[in-house]
């Protein structure tokens, strides 16, 4: 004997807001997808689609991410003042660094392109410098400064709730 239940299916239309995140070398773009509208850039405070991949943090309580890294190494040039010091440290393409085992050679290229920041092998197996004397931090807790950026950003331009986030690393 057959038995068939009714099956109903109920269509709520939900309210929420999917984010696109595309961290290339040099810079970061963010999309946004909302209900019932295309897909757009999110502009940054600079009302530019794209946001410098840096970091630059000074002391030991104060970062700043993209574009005020940004502004704040341009004062920095303004001022003739040298771009690595004990006071402040640039960081650029912390993503080569992240979820990589420490290794002698596996920064080496960084050195080389960027402001040279020494790099050490943490307890995780991963990378870690030294910020404001012998403050250890490790490469993924800097780069979680520029998710959060990203996110607030993002929560900052949406209309929406935003229920998820979709990072690609080009």
């Amino acid at each position: 004997m057959q038995y068939w239940f009714p099956l109903v299916v109920l269509l709520v239309a939900v309210e929420a807001a999917i984010v696109g995140v595309d961290i290339g070398s040099e810079y970061i773009r963010v999309g946004i997808a909302e209900s019932n509208a295309p897909i757009r850039m999110v502009l940054n405070e600079q009302s530019s689609a794209k946001t410098l991949n840096a970091i630059v943090v000074k002391g030991s309580n104060e970062t700043y991410v993209g574009e005020r890294a940004k502004k704040f190494v341009s004062s920095l040039f303004d001022s003739h003042e040298k771009i690595s010091s004990s006071r402040y440290t640039l960081f650029r393409n912390l993503r080569y660094l992240i979820g990589v085992p420490a290794s002698q050679d596996a920064h080496r290229p960084l050195k080389t392109l960027y402001t040279p920041v020494s790099y050490f092998k943490n307890s995780r197996g991963g990378f870690s410098t030294r910020i404001e004397g012998d403050q250890e931090v490790s490469v993924e807790e800097l780069f979680a400064a520029t998710l959060h950026n990203i996110k607030c950003i993002s929560e900052n331009d949406s209309t929406e709730q935003i229920t998820s986030y979709t990072i690609t690393v080009s």
